[in-house]
């Protein structure tokens, strides 16, 4: 059972906002964050804090693995190519529809 539970822990993020190190069911210190954060935004403008503020924003996110992409690559080359079949078989069967009516 413990097995379980720390392979799904494994595979699960642990979150966009946690402090590492932190105790859990501490706020403080995430609020005050937030509040400085808060804060920067609006009180000084321009391209500074904007790419400031982005790069706060890109160590928010969660990445993918390598192992993720490779199967969101395989998934949506497959959906492209199912699509492309599609719509090459739905104008095909129009225009031999089109020719057998108008004898074009």
């Amino acid at each position: 059972m413990s097995d379980e539970n720390t392979t799904n822990t494994r595979l699960r993020p642990a979150g966009k906002r946690q402090i590492t190190g932190a105790e859990q069911g501490r706020t403080d210190r995430v609020a005050s964050s937030r509040a400085t954060d808060d804060a920067d935004a609006r009180g000084s403008r321009g391209p500074v804090a904007y790419v400031s503020s982005v790069g706060r924003e890109m160590k928010k996110v969660i990445w993918p693995t390598g192992r993720e992409m490779v199967s969101s690559v395989i998934i949506t080359v497959i959906f492209l190519v199912i699509m492309v079949a599609l719509c090459a078989s739905v104008d095909f069967l129009t225009h031999e529809g089109v020719e057998f009516i108008f004898g074009f």
